[in-house]
């Protein structure tokens, strides 16, 4: 099925979308509207700031003494320290088409020196063994003259996890749960996590309408792709949920500067024909490119059936299969730019996507010759796919079939049965 969308502006042409999606709000590109863009920002930048102040909590002031030292030696310092470095620190933001947010946060050791002394003049009883001049010497211990620190938000659920606004912590559902049943949905979590993260690799896109997938020809190297993203991959501070629908979800992530050291060390072990194609390209700088700096997924995990409560076990055989599908969109030629074109291409793809899958799970059968499009008025049509709209897409680039923008959406039909299943 392709989308094709009349000559309108841009803005008809959001609305357009909206209006064709189910009575879906799509304010912006994502899907979301200024709320959810909103807490997606607040997370990114928290996150950020929180990396930020580990790599300057580590710096050393003196041979023994950090900064984190020196930050805990009253309970004053540590919110003075906080409050005048967010004054000081550089912020620079990305959005990008699937609404997800990047902040790269950064102060310079002079900056920092700075903040150290008005913090310790603001605060003079409980700094008093500490002179201005003496924070001067963190210049001699450190190794860079600018710390950084990048915070990245998905999801509207992991950034309100980022803010604090989501318990870890598993509830009364969960408490039916045989142990070690929530440790195994954590460990099937970050599996799939990584299962995820080894996808973004493959489709990092190395130019116009080519991905690094498209130049792999070895089950090997995708082995050892899967290798080292599953040791490079670390938790998501705070992403970790028990949801009561008996799911766990964990966010894991790997910087992108690290999938480029490793596939430029792939591509010169020559261990791949089609790989060496790309031995002399600037892969780190073609990969750079596309703006991201870290690479994120969302693993979802259940615990197994044996330590599951007697009414959980009773579900159909395809409530914990994965579904996908492509979807493609074909803005109008006539938009003011090629990033308006982008936008509304992805818009048009991702509701393409969503309406394939909808039709496959409209056929599931719920049992007794009923399928889940036989119990479906508008209300709960609309409410499936606000489950499938909150799915990251998964951006497959332009030209691929005839000028088309294509994504792909993954949905985990767990969610779907916990939806349905009280239709009956």
């Amino acid at each position: 099925m392709k989308l094709h969308l009349p000559r309108l502006t841009v803005l008809a042409a959001v609305i357009a979308v909206a209006a064709a999606a189910g009575g879906l709000a799509l304010a912006s590109e994502s899907g979301e509207g200024e709320e959810a863009g909103d807490i997606r920002r607040e997370a990114a930048m928290h996150e950020g700031f929180g990396k930020l102040m580990s790599r300057i909590s580590a710096l050393k002031i003196t041979p023994t003494v950090g900064v984190g030292e020196f930050m805990n030696s009253s309970p004053a310092l540590r919110p003075s320290f906080m409050k005048i470095l967010k004054q000081k620190t550089k912020v620079e933001e990305r959005r990008f088409r699937d609404g997800s947010r990047e902040a790269d946060l950064s102060v310079s050791l002079d900056v920092l020196v700075e903040v150290l002394a008005q913090c310790a003049a603001e605060n003079k009883e409980a700094a008093k063994d500490w002179p201005p001049a003496a924070f001067k010497q963190i210049k001699d211990f450190a190794e860079a003259g600018e710390i950084e620190a990048t915070g990245a938000s998905n999801s509207v659920d992991s950034a309100r996890s980022i803010l604090g606004q989501n318990t870890a912590e598993p509830g009364l559902a969960w408490a039916q749960v045989k142990e070690p049943g929530s440790l195994k949905a954590r460990s099937a979590a970050e599996e799939n996590a990584v299962e995820g993260l080894c996808k973004l690799v493959l489709n990092l896109r190395l130019g116009p309408g080519s991905r690094l997938d498209d130049f792999i020809e070895s089950p090997e190297t995708r082995r050892r792709i899967k290798e080292f993203v599953k040791g490079s991959a670390e938790p998501v501070p705070m992403s970790l949920r028990y949801i009561e629908d008996l799911t766990c979800e964990i966010e894991m992530e790997v910087p992108v500067e690290t999938v480029a050291s490793r596939i430029e060390g792939l591509i010169q072990s020559r261990i791949d024909p089609g790989l060496s194609r790309l031995a002399g390209r600037p892969l780190r700088e073609i990969i750079r490119e596309g703006g991201r700096k870290i690479l994120r997924a969302t693993g979802l995990g259940f615990p197994p059936d044996e330590y599951l409560p007697l009414p959980a076990r009773r579900r159909p055989p395809w409530a914990r299969a994965t579904v996908s599908a492509r979807g493609e969109g074909f803005p109008p030629e006539d938009l003011p730019s090629s990033e308006a074109a982008r936008n509304v291409g992805f818009m048009l793809a991702r509701k393409d996507a969503a309406g394939k899958l909808l039709a496959e799970i409209s056929g599931m059968d719920l049992g007794s010759g009923k399928t889940i499009g036989d119990l479906m008025d508008e209300a709960r049509k609309t409410g499936l796919l606000r489950v499938i709209m909150d799915q990251s897409a998964r951006d497959e680039g332009f030209g691929k079939t005839g000028g088309g923008y294509v994504v792909e959406i993954e949905l985990n039909m767990w969610k779907i049965w916990i939806l349905v299943r009280e239709w009956r």
